[in-house]
């Protein structure tokens, strides 16, 4: 076991909890921490808990090295597009900020496949903007993860993605060559891939699409 320390944000969301998951399961951490909001919904990880807009710097550890960031909202969730864009622009661009001031290395991101900074759709572009300005902190690796439509056990029921997911299983091996990407693709693969990126302890700025998100992170 390495001296290296995680943060997952998003901890009891779909990827957020395999990827809690897989980190306890591979041991590959000293310790393991998970912001959460609200206490005693974590076993497997220490809690920081904290809302987002109270977040400081002092409410995190000095030892973080890697931060694995699976924030993420949807509108009709949110309620209006400000609080979408308070979610999955101004939280994660908080932690990253707060974060990196603790000497954290890397920051990886679930992000949207389409994300655009230029986009015309107002989710492509938060998510796109949300990538543009992490490299502005200074994190000597910046990953950034694209999953498509996202299968996995989620806690909250969603209609429209339930419908997303029965069209997916029958068109998927449809789905070849150039628009492969397109195709649906597990949480927990997803949350491989993520740390199978920081451990490999690259540098600069890694963008994975769908379906690099499938090569890397499946088995």
């Amino acid at each position: 076991m390495t001296q290296k320390k995680a943060l997952v944000a998003g901890a009891t969301g779909l990827i957020g909890k395999y990827l809690l998951e897989e980190l306890a399961a591979l041991g590959i951490y000293s310790q393991v921490y998970a912001l959460v909001r609200t206490p005693g919904r974590i076993s497997n990880a220490d809690e920081i808990v904290s809302d987002y807009d109270t977040l400081s710097a002092v409410s995190l550890p000095d030892d973080i090295t890697d931060v694995f960031c699976s924030l993420g909202t949807t509108i009709a969730k949110a309620g209006s597009k400000e609080n979408f864009r308070k979610v999955d622009y101004d939280y994660v661009l908080k932690l990253a900020k707060l974060t990196r001031e603790k000497g954290a290395r890397s920051f990886l991101v679930v992000s949207a496949l389409g994300a655009d900074f230029r986009s015309m759709i107002f989710y492509n572009r938060v998510k796109g903007e949300m990538e543009r300005d992490l490299g502005s902190f200074g994190f000597p690796l910046i990953g950034i993860f694209r999953p498509s439509l996202l299968e996995g056990e989620r806690e909250e029921f969603r209609t429209g993605e339930s419908a997303g997911h029965l069209l997916a299983k029958i068109i998927n091996p449809f789905l070849i060559g150039g628009v492969r990407k397109y195709r649906s693709i597990h949480g927990r693969t997803v949350a491989k891939a993520m740390i199978r990126t920081a451990q490999k302890n690259p540098s600069g700025i890694r963008v994975l699409e769908s379906d690099q998100i499938e090569s890397f992170g499946k088995n």
